[in-house]
Order: structure tokens, then sequence, then C-alpha cells
């Protein structure tokens, strides 16, 4: 099975394997090289240094007369030899535009309004321990003899000032990427590996919802009766986040409000991992907005997630579209409203909520940029937790659990690892193409979409080769069958 390679870049600068090691030579400075996700055409690059490892650089391909080989490119830099972790990671956050990241200085934040005081009640954000932006927090309390569930997001919009330099900034940008925590550094860009969509200052401080500080919410209460959530409203909030925690610490609670939010959360969600009780919270959220921004019928306005069937990729939409459910969710109406911090979606929705102003560009060709952009990433997302995956059993062979299962952007191989879970997305997938491999009768992926938490599966890794040079990113699965069910 083929699938599309991730496109390349805009303009002729190009990530590529130099490939030192190889006997070959053209001329008395030219070395072979192959370009990442080139689909194996071989250049030729003009470089005089001497040594015996391949090494990852960034070149410049030269326009060619016609399109026969020999084809040719100029060195532009050396980033390291292949095989070193960071600098792999470095190679696809340039190859994906990633880096450079230069944060614009000339901005300013608006001032928030006033709004509903909630600070007496104990909000607690629950995340990895690594988190530092912090959009969301939950609640538990009790009104009027029920159970009041918040859930209380990050204000972004009422202070990122609409059409800014730093909200154009944010719409090109589209989202924060992440990585497990190797730090790239040097000249690529102003923080670590991680960057986050809008400035660490405001990432990782101003905004985030961090303890013992007061922050601006868009609160969702979910008012609970018999274990049955029976009415919902939304209102801007002053909270203060009392319990800045981890998955393993609400997991491990035998008591006190964490325990109150695993046990409530159980109940409803009729789930038992940590980050599924608290996906099941932002889901609830994320739905209740996109049916509001449905019912405004506005267009420029918010955007609603929409999917069309449970195998592929879900997209950005108008709000006030007719074919807008989703299907792996199974909702008629979902928006991206939860994590304002690290995606644009969400700041533009949290403003068509109040009916606030919009950028004075936000429209069709805005929303269409929104959609490359964030298709972009998720091929980067994808090949960094696959090369992270890969690293981690460098040395030899790693046994991880995992299950094929749908997600919100569709159908993914969901692994545990030590640290934490990756999705590797399996639809429109060229670094998954061994997973879909192993799975390429669509009766089975029907089946194993539909066993759900039920179908538990063994996955070997290995680091792979591309055109013979060992560390390429990407993941070499064996999937290991167990019982008559497959797997």
């Amino acid at each position: 099975m083929q699938h599309p390679r991730p496109p390349q870049p805009p303009g002729l600068d190009r990530i590529a394997i130099i490939k030192f090691a190889d006997l070959n030579r053209y001329g008395t400075d030219g070395v072979p090289a192959s370009i990442l996700y080139g689909g194996g055409t071989r250049y030729i690059v003009s470089c005089k240094r001497q040594t015996k490892l391949n090494q990852w650089a960034k070149v410049r391909l030269r326009e060619n007369a016609s399109d026969a080989a020999p084809h040719y490119a100029d060195l532009i830099d050396l980033l390291g030899p292949v095989g070193d972790h960071p600098t792999e990671l470095l190679a696809f956050q340039l190859h994906f535009r990633v880096k450079p990241c230069k944060y614009p200085t000339d901005w300013t934040l608006n001032k928030a309004e006033e709004r509903r005081d909630c600070r007496d009640l104990h909000c607690a954000s629950i995340d990895n321990a690594s988190t530092r932006d912090v959009d969301d927090a939950l609640s538990l309390h009790e009104e009027n003899g029920r159970t009041i569930l918040g859930v209380h997001i990050a204000d972004v919009a009422c202070r990122i000032p609409a059409g800014s330099p730093l909200d154009v900034w944010a719409l090109e940008r589209a989202a924060s990427a992440y990585n497990s925590g190797v730090d790239t550094g040097g000249e690529y860009t102003e923080g670590g590996s991680s960057v986050p969509m809008l400035p660490p200052q405001l990432a990782h401080d101003e905004l985030s919802l961090n303890q013992d500080v007061d922050r601006n919410a868009v609160t969702l209460w979910l008012e609970i009766e018999d274990g049955q959530v029976v009415s919902k409203r939304h209102e801007r909030t002053l909270i203060r986040n009392k319990d800045k925690t981890t998955y393993q610490a609400m997991g491990d609670a035998t008591s006190g409000p964490l325990y109150a939010l695993r046990t409530l959360l159980t109940t409803l969600s009729k789930e038992e991992d940590p980050e599924d009780l608290v996906a099941w919270a932002m889901v609830r959220y994320n739905a209740h907005m996109g049916a509001v921004l449905a019912s405004q019928q506005r267009w420029p306005g918010g955007v609603l997630r929409a999917q069309k069937e449970p195998k592929t990729a879900a997209s950005y939409v108008p709000g006030n579209g007719t074919d807008v459910g989703h299907a792996s969710l199974e909702l008629d109406f979902y928006a991206h409203a939860s994590s304002p911090i690290r995606r644009y979606a969400d700041l533009i929705n949290q403003r068509a909520l109040f009916h606030e102003a919009l950028p004075p560009k936000w429209g069709d060709a805005s929303l269409v940029q929104l959609n490359e952009r964030n298709s972009e990433l998720a091929r980067y997302h994808a090949s960094v937790d696959a090369m992270e995956l890969a690293y981690s059993c460098r040395n030899e062979p790693r046994i991880y659990d995992g299950r094929i299962e749908t997600d919100e952007d569709g159908l993914c191989l969901l692994v545990h690892t030590e640290k934490r879970q990756a999705r590797v997305p399996l639809h429109d997938s060229y670094f998954a193409e061994p997973i879909m491999d192993a799975v390429s009768d669509s009766a089975y992926v029907e089946a194993a979409s539909t066993w759900g938490t039920g179908s538990v599966h063994a996955i070997e890794a290995s680091r792979p080769r591309v055109d013979g040079v060992e560390g390429d990113a990407g993941l070499s699965l064996v999937l290991r069958r167990y019982g008559p069910r497959g797997f």
C-alpha cells in the first residue's frame, strides 16, 4: 500500500542526507545525497568538506534546465551526523518549518474585562509532568444540592488583539510543535526544541493556568444528577489553579479533590485511564462550544472540526456549513476550543463565542491556510513520534503495548511507552506505511476499530534504513498477532 509522501516545503531549500560514506564521488567536490521525503531522487551536492560520516544538511536545489538526471544542489549548512537524535529532530523541524522560529517582539496585550470570580473553587490542572503551557483545569463543587463539574480553559482571546502582529504570527504558525524534550537549540530558535505557537513568556507564563496565580478563563459548567449531565452553560470567569498536577497523581489518589474528580469522571465517561478521563471532559467542552458556534450561523466566524469518515483526517470548516459532523466522535457539532494557547482555531473560536471582533482578513483564504499548516504539523508530529519510538529501541528491540483506535483525527496506532502515549496516524501516512501494510484488509481494520480497548497488540520497533543509510526517521514495526481475533 502506497501513501502520499509529505509535501516538500516552498522554495528551493531542502533537508538532505549527504552520503560522505559513499565511495562514488562526482568530480572533486560533488557528494551524493538523498532529499528527505524526496522519493529516492539522487542529488549531487557541491561540498568540499571531507568526512567519513553521513551528515544531515540543509541544501539549496539548483533549477535544472530539464528534469533529467543528474540533479544538483549546493550546501547551505551541515546540521550534524546521521544517527544523532538532536540532529535528526532538527532536520525534521526545518523540513516542516517548525524552525527557524523568531517570535514577534512588537506585541501588547489587552486588559481583561470584569467577569465572575471563581477563585474560591479548588481548580486543578492535570497534565504530563513536563507540561509548561497549561490550557485547562477542572473543578468540582456542590450547588443547590447538585454536583457541578467545571471545565476551565485559559481565556487567550481576551488578551490578544485580533489582527495584531502577534495574532498574524499565530495564524502563520497554526499550532505549537512538541517533542519529548531533546533540545535542538542553536541559531534556529529562541528556545528549546518544543516550539510553542505563542512566545514562551506568554505560553508558559502570562496566559498559562499556572498554580497559585489568578487567570482568566472560559468555563463550561456541567450540572450532574444521578451520574448524568443534565445541563450545560458557559461563561467567562476568573480562577486560580490550586493544584498543577499530573495524570499519575490523579491515578494514584485515594482521597481528596483528585480522587473525587477521578471517581466522577469515571462514572460519566466509563473510562479508567486518567488521560482518557481528562480527554472526555475536553471533548464535552468542545462539543458544547461547537453547538454554540453552529447555532450562530456566522461566516466569517468560528470554525468546526469536521470529519466525514472515521478513517479520514478531520479538517476545519466554517461554522455555518451543512456537512459539519464528526464521524469518529459521533457528534453533530465539534469545535477546537479547549487549547487556545497552542492552537489558533481555538483562539478564533473563543472570539466568535462571545461575538467579538475577528481579524480583518479572517475568511475563506485564512481557513485554507490554517488547514494546510495543520496538516503539515500533523505530519511533523507523527514523524517525530515515530522517530522517538525508534530511538528508544536503538540499542535493542523494545516491545510496547498498543492498539489501533479511532481518535478525533481518524484511525491511529496508540502506543504506550514508559513516558507517555504516542499516536501514529494511519491515514495519509507515508511514515506509517509498515503499519498500514499489516492492517490493509479493510474489513479487518473496521473490526480493529470496533474492538476498542479490547484489542491489545504488541509492537516491536527497530531503526529503519532508507536508501541504505541508517538513521532516517521512521518506524519499522512488527505487529504480533494474539488469539483467534487477529493481533
